[in-house]
């Protein structure tokens, strides 16, 4: 599945209560990729912002979006507390398979970085990233390069996925 946006909601209880989480994390597997691994956006975080109230559902896209066959909701406090909540996932079925990469990973130049920050795969101790889906998968839409493979002059290319 593609996954590309999550809803959650609390308890309302009758009132009786204040169960719902302010944060949570996901985790997903995906077939090929030895165990669960931890969902990070664009901007590397972990935690994602949850519910305010109990009544109130809160949207919240997934930039990157999720190839996975599993997902795991894991409501986070800072405080010791009960948590209850209702999740629904937005996306589709990935009919196009599971394509992967390796490469190098890049690196600073002349005041530019090219580093990938939000790449699962990378180990640790290794300057290569393996099993990566590439922007066709994270929704990374391409800007014309005169250079670029497939290059089309014409403005109606602009801004289209490669």
């Amino acid at each position: 599945m593609l996954l590309t946006a999550a809803e959650t909601q609390g308890r309302y209880g009758s009132g009786a209560g204040q169960e719902f989480p302010t944060q949570y994390m996901l985790d997903y597997w995906r077939p090929g990729v030895h165990g669960w691994i931890r969902y990070k956006n664009r901007r590397g975080e972990q935690l994602l912002t949850g519910n305010t109230d109990t009544t109130t559902p809160v949207y919240r896209p997934l930039e990157p979006p999720i190839v996975a066959s599993k997902i795991r909701f894991v409501p986070f406090s800072i405080y010791a507390r009960t948590m209850c909540m209702r999740v629904e996932v937005y996306g589709c079925e990935n009919k196009q398979g599971l394509l992967s990469y390796s490469m190098p990973q890049g690196s600073p130049i002349d005041g530019l970085d090219f580093r990938d920050e939000i790449y699962e795969n990378a180990a640790e101790d290794s300057d290569l990233l393996t099993d990566g889906l590439g922007q066709l998968s994270d929704g990374i839409v391409a800007m014309s390069i005169p250079d670029m493979i497939g290059h089309e002059e014409d403005s109606a290319a602009l801004n289209k996925p490669w």
